[in-house]
């Protein structure tokens, strides 16, 4: 059976012969979860054309011996953060991490990730507590929290909106 990083060679071309970034590929209890990325967003289609192409890389490159199973999606609304190219492209998000032991007194923070210096993580809570750096390695758990956003209701009117009327003498 092949290594993940084996896994990520073999898999790696076969998702950017797609159009498509390789986001993240896991492998853990007989399963491969291949994350995948398009600056259009992610449809059906090319997750049926990824899906087929890397399965049978694997039967043709007999990396998994034994059953195995394929698992190709999106990173999703809240993406998972395990390296630094993923914590690098989240910053300006709120994320969420749980901390292997605790640092600066929290083993879960969340908050605004600030910046990324190589493998030194900055968040500023949104507790109001102060702002906490930690390395990638002290990462046990973390991701993007998708903050929904406080829209006007559908047919209700707008505070902004003046109500004009036709003066009558």
């Amino acid at each position: 059976m092949a290594g993940t990083d084996a896994l990520v060679d073999l898999v790696d071309p076969l998702v950017a012969d797609a159009g498509a970034v390789l986001y993240d590929l896991t492998r853990e209890s007989g399963t491969v979860r291949v994350l995948v990325d398009h600056e259009r967003g992610v449809d059906l289609d090319l997750i049926t054309a990824i899906s087929r192409d890397i399965s049978a890389a694997f039967d043709e490159a007999d990396v998994m011996s034994g059953a195995y199973t394929l698992e190709v999606s999106s990173p999703g609304l809240e993406r998972p953060l395990r390296t630094a190219e993923h914590f690098a492209g989240a910053v300006g998000e709120v994320i969420t991490v749980r901390l292997t032991t605790k640092i600066d007194g929290a083993r879960r923070v969340k908050g605004t990730l600030a910046a990324v210096d190589g493998e030194l993580v900055t968040v500023e809570p949104d507790d109001g507590n102060p702002i906490i750096r930690f390395p990638i390695d002290a990462v046990q758990k973390a991701r993007t929290v998708f903050v929904w956003e406080r829209g006007e209701k559908p047919g209700s009117r707008s505070t902004s909106a003046t109500s004009h009327r036709k003066a009558t003498t």
